[in-house]
Protein backbone atom coordinates (compact mmCIF):
# COMPACT_ATOMS: atom_id res chain seq x y z
CA UNK A 1 0.00 0.00 0.00
CA UNK A 2 1.58 3.18 -1.32
CA UNK A 3 1.41 6.25 1.38
CA UNK A 4 -0.78 9.32 0.53
CA UNK A 5 1.38 12.43 -0.15
CA UNK A 6 0.80 15.17 2.24
CA UNK A 7 0.35 18.42 0.32
CA UNK A 8 0.03 21.38 2.89
CA UNK A 9 -1.38 25.21 1.92
CA UNK A 10 0.26 27.28 4.87
CA UNK A 11 -2.02 30.39 5.70
CA UNK A 12 -0.55 33.63 4.83
CA UNK A 13 0.26 35.36 8.39
CA UNK A 14 0.19 39.14 8.44
CA UNK A 15 1.43 41.41 10.77
CA UNK A 16 -0.66 44.40 12.90
CA UNK A 17 -0.16 46.86 9.94
CA UNK A 18 -1.19 43.96 7.08
CA UNK A 19 2.20 43.23 5.70
CA UNK A 20 2.98 39.22 5.25
CA UNK A 21 4.65 38.10 8.82
CA UNK A 22 7.93 36.64 7.13
CA UNK A 23 8.95 35.55 10.67
CA UNK A 24 5.72 33.69 11.35
CA UNK A 25 5.36 32.38 7.39
CA UNK A 26 8.99 30.86 7.96
CA UNK A 27 8.05 29.26 11.42
CA UNK A 28 5.24 27.67 9.69
CA UNK A 29 6.77 26.15 6.79
CA UNK A 30 8.93 24.76 9.23
CA UNK A 31 6.45 23.68 11.35
CA UNK A 32 4.32 21.97 8.03
CA UNK A 33 7.61 20.47 6.64
CA UNK A 34 9.78 19.58 9.60
CA UNK A 35 7.11 18.36 11.98
CA UNK A 36 4.12 17.26 9.65
CA UNK A 37 6.32 15.61 6.96
CA UNK A 38 4.71 17.55 4.01
CA UNK A 39 5.69 16.29 0.90
CA UNK A 40 4.50 19.61 -1.34
CA UNK A 41 4.17 22.88 0.21
CA UNK A 42 1.71 25.37 -1.43
CA UNK A 43 2.10 28.72 -2.20
CA UNK A 44 -0.78 31.41 -3.37
CA UNK A 45 -2.77 27.96 -4.04
CA UNK A 46 -5.84 28.41 -2.17
CA UNK A 47 -8.11 31.13 -0.97
CA UNK A 48 -7.70 30.58 2.15
CA UNK A 49 -4.11 31.60 2.10
CA UNK A 50 -5.55 35.10 1.53
CA UNK A 51 -3.27 36.11 -1.55
CA UNK A 52 -6.18 37.58 -3.39
CA UNK A 53 -5.78 40.52 -0.72
CA UNK A 54 -2.41 40.95 -1.80
CA UNK A 55 -1.15 43.30 -5.07
CA UNK A 56 1.28 41.09 -7.54
CA UNK A 57 4.53 42.19 -5.97
CA UNK A 58 3.53 41.62 -2.78
CA UNK A 59 2.16 37.91 -4.17
CA UNK A 60 5.42 37.09 -5.47
CA UNK A 61 7.20 38.04 -2.62
CA UNK A 62 4.83 35.73 -0.95
CA UNK A 63 5.81 32.75 -3.48
CA UNK A 64 9.65 33.61 -3.68
CA UNK A 65 10.15 33.39 0.56
CA UNK A 66 8.53 30.26 0.34
CA UNK A 67 10.78 28.46 -2.14
CA UNK A 68 13.65 29.92 0.19
CA UNK A 69 12.18 28.98 3.23
CA UNK A 70 11.35 25.42 2.04
CA UNK A 71 14.95 25.09 0.99
CA UNK A 72 14.49 22.34 -1.67
CA UNK A 73 13.16 20.00 1.67
CA UNK A 74 10.46 19.29 -0.54
CA UNK A 75 8.77 20.08 -3.87
CA UNK A 76 6.47 23.39 -3.76
CA UNK A 77 3.80 24.16 -5.96
CA UNK A 78 2.35 27.92 -6.70
CA UNK A 79 -1.06 29.32 -7.55
CA UNK A 80 -1.37 31.24 -10.38
CA UNK A 81 -4.68 32.12 -10.94
CA UNK A 82 -5.42 35.50 -11.81
CA UNK A 83 -8.21 37.41 -13.59
CA UNK A 84 -5.65 38.82 -16.38
CA UNK A 85 -4.46 35.72 -18.32
CA UNK A 86 -0.76 37.73 -18.93
CA UNK A 87 -0.38 38.16 -15.26
CA UNK A 88 -1.26 34.68 -14.59
CA UNK A 89 1.87 33.82 -17.14
CA UNK A 90 3.49 35.87 -15.85
CA UNK A 91 3.33 34.50 -12.39
CA UNK A 92 3.73 30.58 -14.01
CA UNK A 93 6.96 32.13 -15.74
CA UNK A 94 8.63 33.49 -11.87
CA UNK A 95 7.58 30.60 -10.15
CA UNK A 96 9.42 28.36 -12.69
CA UNK A 97 12.08 30.83 -12.55
CA UNK A 98 12.27 30.08 -8.94
CA UNK A 99 12.59 26.78 -9.48
CA UNK A 100 8.92 25.94 -8.26
CA UNK A 101 8.19 22.26 -8.95
CA UNK A 102 4.60 23.02 -10.21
Amino acid sequence: MSVPELVVAPLTPFTGDLKVDDAALKREIDYVVEDCGATWVVAAGVEAQEYTYLDLEERKGLIRRTVEYVAGRCPVMVGISHPSFRKAIDLAHFAKDLGAAA
